[in-house]
C-alpha cells in the first residue's frame, strides 16, 4: 500500500537532505496492532514500533525514546486527522511487517561535523562553525532519537569513544543529512507550495502543516515564553535560510528590543537556532532549529518557533515564500 505521506515527501527525497537508507522497507498494511492497544501497553517495543512509524509518516513524536509520552500521543492524534478527517478515536492500526531498527556503519568524514563548542557566546563567535560536540549529537540528531536511548540500544559500544568502522544500532528513521545542507541567505520559492498555510497552537505546542483544509505534517515545537511569547496573529513567511549567521542579542531575547551589543554565532547545528531560519513578516520572530532538542516543548524560547534541526529541514522542504502562518493560542479539534 502506498502511504499518503510518500507523494508529499517526494521532493524532499529528490533534494537529498532526508535519503533513505539501504534496505529500509516501507511501510504497508499487513497484519497490525491497534493503536489502542499500544496506548495501554507498557511494552516499550510496541511504542518504540509506534514512534518509529510516526516519524516515518511525517508526523514525528519528538524525540524517539521508547515511551509514551505527550507529543507521542499528540502526534498520533494528528495522523488520525490526516487519514480520517477527525481527531477523536479515530481508528488506527500499526503495521507490523518493517523493522523499527537498522544500522548505520561510522564513517570517517562524519567526524567533521564534531567538534569544540564554546561554553559562552563570545568564544562561540570566535569559531568558525558551530559543530556537534560529540558524535553521540551527530547520531541522535542523524536518527532523531534522544541521545540516551541511543546508549541503551548500543550497550556493547563505548559511545564516547566512537570510531570509523563502528556499527551503531539505530530507529529505522529516514535519516537528516546534516553535511548535505548549504549555506543559503534564501532557500529557493516552491510555487506549487503556495496555498499550504502553517497552523501554529501555542497551547498544544504543536505546528501543523495545512492544505485545503487537511493536516498533511505536524510538528512538535517550543513557542515563546511567558515573557516573550509567540506572538497571537496572522502572519506569512517572508524568507528561507539554511545555516543562518545568528546574530545573538541579549537585550533583543529577553526584551524584544535590538541593542549595539551582539556575537555574531557562525552557522552550524549547535547554533541557537540550529540549521534553520524562517523569517515571519514580524521582527525579531522566526521559526527555526535548535542545539538542545531535548528541550522541544518542555522549555522556553524567546518569542520564536522552535524545532528540532530535523524538523525544522523537513518543514522547509513543504513551504515557501509568502505561506501564511496562523499563530493561535489554543486550536481545539
Amino acid at each position: 500500500m502506498k502511504s499518503p505521506w510518500m507523494s508529499v515527501w517526494c521532493g524532499v527525497m529528490a533534494c537529498g537532505l532526508m535519503a533513505p537508507m539501504r534496505g529500509i522497507a516501507q511501510p504497508a498494511v499487513p497484519k497490525a496492532i491497534p493503536v489502542e492497544e499500544v496506548k495501554k501497553s507498557e511494552d516499550p517495543k510496541k511504542i518504540e514500533r509506534l514512534q518509529v512509524y510516526l516519524d516515518r509518516e511525517g508526523f514525528p513524536p519528538g524525540q524517539i525514546d521508547g515511551k509514551w509520552g505527550e507529543f507521542t500521543g499528540k502526534a498520533l492524534k494528528r495522523l488520525q486527522m490526516h487519514r480520517n478527517g477527525v481527531a477523536a478515536n479515530a481508528a488506527v492500526d500499526l503495521p507490523t511487517d518493517f523493522d523499527v531498527f537498522t544500522e548505520y556503519t561510522v564513517k570517517e568524514e562524519d567526524f567533521s561535523q564534531v567538534g569544540e563548542v564554546g561554553a559562552t557566546p563570545e568564544e562561540q563567535s570566535k569559531q568558525k562553525s558551530s559543530p556537534y560536540p560529540t558524535m553521540v549529537h551527530f547520531l541522535k540528531e542523524r536518527f532523531h532519537c534522544d541521545g540516551d536511548y541511543l546508549r541503551k540500544l548500543n550497550p556493547g559500544l563505548n559511545m564516547d569513544a566512537l570510531k570509523a568502522g563502528d556499527v551503531v544500532r539505530v530507529p529505522n528513521v529516514t535519516p537528516f543529512l546534516v553535511e548535505k545542507l548549504k549555506v543559503k541567505d534564501r532557500i529557493q520559492p516552491k510555487p506549487q507550495f503556495q496555498k499550504r498555510m502553517l497552523r501554529v497552537d501555542t497551547k498544544e505546542k504543536m505546528l501543523d502543516v495545512m492544505e485545503n483544509g487537511k493536516v498533511l505534517a505536524a510538528f512538535p515545537i517550543t513557542p515563546g515564553s511567558e515573557s516573550l511569547p509567540a506572538p497571537v496573529g496572522t502572519w506569512e513567511i517572508e524568507t528561507m535560510t539554511t545555516l543562518p549567521l545568528f546574530r545573538r542579542d541579549e537585550s533583543m531575547l529577553k526584551t524584544g528590543v535590538r541593542s549595539d551589543v551582539y556575537h555574531l554565532i557562525p552557522p552550524g547545528p549547535s547554533s541557537a537556532v540550529g540549521v534553520l531560519w524562517m523569517q515571519l513578516n514580524k521582527k525579531g520572530i522566526g521559526i527555526h532549529g535548535t542545539n538542545n532538542s531535548e528541550t522541544i516543548g518542555r522549555a522556553a524560547s524567546h518569542g520564536c518557533i522552535r524545532l528540532a534541526n530535523w524538523d525544522a529541514v523537513r518543514l522547509s522542504e513543504m513551504v515557501t515564500d509568502k505561506v501564511v502562518v496562523e499563530i493561535m493560542e489554543g486550536v481545539g479539534g
